[in-house]
């Protein structure tokens, strides 16, 4: 996990760590929710990747977040859940968008995020300190790249 401000924390979800969720089937708990979700316009956000995700909410809220730019112009989408169920979203949103209502700060104020002096929520909590996905890594050595087993 890769720390963030206000205590918060991220699992950067490589292409690596999609496959290895997509492999093992989420490991899905029993807890989990095993309807299908139509989440087919994210990147990474397979069923397995979904039952993953459904899984983890139950100790916490979690947002699954994704941004996409090229020389200025893309978007944003966010998902959040809760307890194994989408509490929030999916949310997509262009580039023209004002910030305060952008996906990602969505998903970030949900999760408890607050601006505190800072442009946005995406500012706040840090992520604006890295553009790509892997450069997350070395904010973290030894971060698990392999989904948590099931108990």
């Amino acid at each position: 996990m890769v720390p963030l401000a206000q205590a918060l924390a991220m699992a950067p979800l490589t292409v690596q760590l999609h496959d290895e969720i997509a492999e093992s089937g989420g490991e899905l708990g029993p807890r989990a929710v095993t309807k299908p979700r139509p989440f087919e316009a994210r990147r990474f956000l397979g069923r397995a990747a979904v039952a993953w995700v459904e899984r983890l909410s139950w100790d916490g809220p979690v947002a699954y977040v994704e941004a996409q730019y090229a020389g200025g112009a893309g978007m944003q989408s966010a998902v959040t859940w809760r307890e194994g169920h989408v509490a929030l979203g999916p949310v997509e949103t262009k580039w023209r968008e004002p910030l305060p209502t952008a996906a990602i700060n969505r998903a970030l104020c949900y999760l408890g995020a607050e601006k505190d002096g800072y442009a946005d929520e995406f500012e706040a909590v840090g992520l604006n300190l890295r553009r790509e996905t892997d450069d997350w890594f070395d904010e973290a050595p030894g971060l698990r790249t392999q989904p948590p087993r099931s108990t």
